[in-house]
């Protein structure tokens, strides 16, 4: 005769003391973080560093920061003409809420990431041909 071990019993949550318990020390985690970060950015401030979450890279006239890297593209963002999207531009290949470059295609020999229509274009933006212009051919 085998006998079955008794297993505890596992707690329910949905008491709503339980809850409310749960909720204030979720509340209180988070504040303790938020208190944490605090000091730290004050601390590095006092000492002449850069707050967390901050660009630590230098930056450099002439040269991309970091906030123009984005994956997928065949250049660097905002370095096209002013104005001008991904959306817009003839190697824009549409995809669903976003699209892929293709000139990244072609330069990378595969498919890169997705990228926005409404990123800043890079320096290798071409304008798609209008819709006049292909009827008048």
């Amino acid at each position: 005769m085998t006998r079955k071990s008794k297993q505890p019993k596992s707690r329910k949550l949905g008491n709503k003391s339980d809850d409310k318990i749960l909720r204030a020390s979720d509340a209180s985690a988070k504040r303790i973080v938020e208190l944490f970060v605090e000091i730290v950015n004050n601390r590095s401030k006092e000492a002449g560093g850069v707050a967390m979450g901050a660009d630590y890279m230098t930056r450099v006239d002439g040269y991309p920061s970091k906030n123009q890297v984005k994956s997928g593209m065949a250049y660097f963002s905002n370095t096209g003409p002013f104005g001008t999207y991904c959306g817009k531009c003839a190697f824009y290949e549409p995809h669903g809420r976003a699209g892929y470059c293709k000139k990244y295609l072609e330069m990378a020999k595969a498919w890169g990431a997705q990228v926005r229509k409404k990123q800043s274009s890079c320096k290798y933006y071409q304008q798609k041909p209008s819709a006049e212009k292909k009827n008048d051919q």
